[in-house]
């Protein structure tokens, strides 16, 4: 039955997902990057223990205006925060830059 109400009705579920965001340094485009974390990072290891000493996320990313691919590494720590980032072909950029770029004009 929780499997028809989520279907046809009912709370929508909470979004697990982290979302980044880049800038493509061609067309200048803001682009939303959203990762699940259960899937999509892959653990870290380090030293002779089998605990993950943190996460990485490996993306190819595409934007709509250009079709230059944007290859990006994000590091995270074991909590699955994001901690460092190497980017080619576009720059990070924080919520608050993608969300005044891409608001609607006399939303």
């Amino acid at each position: 039955m929780g499997l028809l109400k989520r279907l046809f009705g009912g709370s929508p579920a909470r979004d697990a997902g982290i979302y980044l965001y880049v800038r493509c340094d061609t067309c200048g485009e803001p682009i939303r990057v959203r990762i699940n974390p259960g899937t999509d990072l892959s653990p870290v290891y380090e030293g002779a223990g089998d605990d993950e000493a943190g996460y990485e996320l490996r993306k190819q990313i595409l934007g709509n205006r250009c079709y230059k691919l944007i290859e990006a590494v994000w590091r995270f720590d074991r909590r699955k925060r994001p901690i460092s980032s190497e980017i080619q072909g576009a720059t990070e950029i924080t919520a608050a830059e993608y969300e005044a770029e891409t608001a609607q004009p006399g939303a």
